[in-house]
């Protein structure tokens, strides 16, 4: 299978796809307040446990 590598933008959109077993995620970015929500609304999944996160600040993932 072709392996291909996109951006996934979106509080909603990033969880779902953190929560497909179908789905690679390899590396995150968010701020410090959306990881904590994401662990927060989703404790049983531990959703950001295998994935490599990257801390930026808004403005910079206004950038990405």
């Amino acid at each position: 299978m072709k392996k291909s590598t996109f951006l996934i933008a979106g509080k909603h959109a990033v969880v779902e796809a953190l929560k497909n077993p179908n789905r690679n995620v390899t590396k995150i970015f968010l701020t410090e307040d959306s990881k904590k929500n994401i662990n927060r609304n989703n404790q049983n999944l531990q959703l950001l446990k295998k994935v490599k996160i990257y801390y930026k600040t808004m403005r910079e993932l206004d950038r990405l």
